[in-house]
């Protein structure tokens, strides 16, 4: 078996040479694969889109840690994440997890919130039923591994896109409603507000419609982005109004799921190019039109670039893990 260092090396290799293909480049790369901090956790993240003043990579847990609970350092050797996540940490020391654990508790409850690192993977299980009340009476919940990035991104027609290897091996609800997801915040500069798009990977609804929608949200008091709304695409799709599959990307692309989860690493991921973008932004404007929002694509900023699990409990409780095993946000031409 290889060590640790070589096998990242050889990750990174094989993740690159899988961008690569015929005609089509990675022309610029905005976030490359980080190891993560876990002791650097931002808990119930204090506004929709507050600015975090580190660059790169950052790990949230929102709407999750009460008053009377906080994330613990745990021991795989005591409980690791694993059956929920898909993966097992070789360090089995507590500094690669954190677990969500009450004050009343001794450690944190097995099966409970958590967050797992091994090397640049990063593991996140997500699990409501284990708290009575959401902070400030929230029904929205989520962990994220998000990616700080404040870059200009329309001063070249290159395709704007968002990939990585990822596994949704658990799912489970009791009338909670689970969803995996990607997302960018584009700020327009000139307003100093922002569009959102997500790119969906998972929805626990068997009915959930795969179509592009254009919504606001009305949770999150006084900001009311509005939020494009599209889905995972594998090669040969390309019917979104939103983002397209990546050009030339030598692995097969995990298209959208809904329902049950199907466990294992795959590749995910999805383009945006100058065109979709216009789309996005002339669909804000029409239905936010005293936003203010401008219709030029050079004016917006990639502010944040996130992905992961997230749970509705307005109509019960559920839990959902997944592991992260890369991320790179890139230009392709």
């Amino acid at each position: 078996m290889l060590n640790k260092p070589t096998r990242a090396l050889a990750f990174c290799i094989g993740a690159i040479a899988s961008f690569q293909a015929a005609a089509w480049t990675n022309t610029e790369f905005y976030y490359t694969p980080q190891i993560p901090n876990l002791q650097t956790i931002i808990v119930n993240n204090p506004g929709f889109l507050s600015r975090n003043p580190t660059p790169g990579l950052n790990l949230l847990a929102n709407s999750i840690v009460n008053t009377n609970s906080t994330m613990q350092p745990i021991s795989p050797n005591v409980w690791s994440g694993y059956p929920w996540t898909g993966l097992d940490p070789v360090d089995r020391t507590e500094n690669s997890q954190r677990a969500l654990m009450l004050q009343s508790s001794q450690q944190p409850g097995y099966g409970s919130t958590i967050f797992q690192k091994d090397w640049y993977s990063v593991g996140m299980h997500l699990n409501t039923f284990e708290i009575p009340t959401l902070p400030g009476g929230q029904v929205l919940t989520s962990l994220q591994y998000r990616v700080d990035v404040d870059q200009p991104i329309w001063n070249t027609n290159d395709f704007l896109c968002m990939s990585g290897t990822m596994n949704i091996p658990t799912s489970y609800t009791e009338g909670a409603v689970n969803q995996v997801m990607m997302t960018m915040f584009f700020n327009d500069r000139t307003i100093d507000k922002s569009v959102v798009l997500n790119v969906m990977m998972f929805d626990s609804r068997y009915d959930w419609q795969v179509k592009d929608y254009m919504i606001t949200d009305t949770d999150k008091a006084g900001a009311n982005p509005p939020i494009a709304i599209s889905h995972m695409q594998s090669q040969g799709q390309d019917n979104s109004r939103y983002s397209i599959p990546i050009p030339g990307y030598g692995n097969p692309l995990a298209a959208f799921e809904r329902g049950s989860t199907i466990p294992g690493n795959r590749d995910r991921g999805f383009c945006i190019g100058i065109e979709n973008f216009r789309n996005i932004i002339n669909d804000a404007r029409a239905l936010q039109p005293s936003m203010g929002f401008s219709a030029n694509p050079a004016a917006y900023d990639l502010k944040i670039a996130l992905v992961g699990p997230e749970t509705n409990i307005s109509g019960g409780r559920g839990h959902i893990g997944m592991s992260v095993s890369s991320l790179w946000i890139y230009r392709r031409g």
